[in-house]
């Protein structure tokens, strides 16, 4: 009997044996991070507040990217998967004057690594040329 291990010490084996198979359990299997919803962009014309086609947004600050916006909407509705930063948004479309935002969009770390945003929306109305 005195090899046998006493119910404080079996107790105690169990409790560190599940909070170290606990760390990163809930990452198995996660390939990748989602990209966060960062900014939504409603583009509408000036004249009339309807949609605009072929809308291009340029994106620059803490990340850059060109997303290009279908009018399948009144207005048009694009969306721009960005992490936390600031950016400054170029928005064009053919015939219409451009137009500039400046967005910020809050954030922090998440679990697995997986950072988090805060959505933002953007408005934004063109003036036909």
């Amino acid at each position: 009997m005195g090899n046998q291990p006493s119910g404080l010490q079996v107790l105690g084996v169990c409790v560190l044996g599940a909070l170290f198979a606990s760390c990163g359990d809930d990452c198995r299997g996660v390939a990748s991070c989602p990209e966060p919803l960062g900014i939504t962009v409603t583009i509408s014309s000036a004249s009339g507040g309807g949609p605009v086609d072929n809308a291009i947004i340029r994106v620059s600050g803490a990340m850059t990217t060109t997303i290009a916006c279908s009018a399948q909407l009144n207005p048009t509705v694009c969306i721009v998967p960005v992490s936390a930063g600031t950016y400054t948004l170029d928005v064009e479309a053919s015939g219409f004057q451009s137009a500039q935002r400046t967005v910020t969009v809050p954030g922090g770390g998440g679990g697995c690594g997986c950072g988090w945003v805060t959505p933002q929306f953007v408005e934004v109305s063109l003036t036909p040329i």
